[in-house]
């Protein structure tokens, strides 16, 4: 009864530390082109870190959702997602970044962003959709190469509060952002009441 007790208090233990990060997103692809490989990155900043590929396909525009569900309280995240585009081989980048990070990066390439080699760790641009498809499918390596990058110090800071605003991005030369968040219904509508709140109350 004792181990059954103390297993019980563990898993509320547990529970009560989980979360479920919520993204509430407008987007809209330079090219028209859907997201794909999706890698969600959250951190605590305190040794605990987790990232989750999710296999949705984001659409090109419109408003949009992902969900990342972790088992601490995290304090940063990053999102990375890719384009293939259809007229060549080449692909694009899209990253959910901090305001400041797209604003401190606005045209510059990706590789003078995330060098690679001796100044930082970071895949090559076009590396990214191999990475995430392999960690994806269970590879150690690859897997261990996006917790690197994602938890390097990088000249820009990348990473965002989960609860906070984001800017969407793209690479290679990064143009300004084609997107970012918007508030959940539930907050839309604290702000809407109260604004009719204090309306009212200047009429009376």
């Amino acid at each position: 009864m004792r181990i059954l007790n103390l297993l019980a208090t563990g898993l509320l233990t547990v529970a009560a530390h989980a979360a479920t990060l919520n993204y509430d997103f407008q987007l809209q692809t330079t090219e028209g082109y859907d997201v794909h490989g999706i890698t969600m990155y959250a951190t605590d900043g305190a040794g605990n870190d987790d990232i989750y590929f999710n296999t949705t396909v984001v659409p090109a525009s419109g408003r949009f959702q992902l969900q990342h569900s972790v088992d601490f309280n995290a304090t940063a995240a990053m999102i990375v997602g890719y384009m293939q585009r259809n007229q060549d081989s080449k692909m694009d980048l899209v990253m959910w970044v901090s305001n400041d990070f797209a604003s401190d990066v606005l045209g510059l390439r990706y590789s003078e962003v995330f060098p690679n080699g001796a100044n930082g760790p970071a895949p090559g641009h076009n590396a990214w959709p191999s990475i995430i498809d392999d960690a994806a499918a269970g590879d150690a390596a690859s897997l261990g190469t996006l917790y690197d990058f994602f938890r390097y110090s990088h000249a820009y800071n990348p990473l965002f509060a989960p609860g906070g605003s984001y800017s969407i991005i793209e690479f290679s030369v990064v143009p300004p952002p084609i997107g970012g968040n918007v508030p959940e219904p539930s907050t839309i509508t604290l702000v809407g009441a109260g604004v009719l709140l204090v309306y009212l109350r200047r009429r009376r």
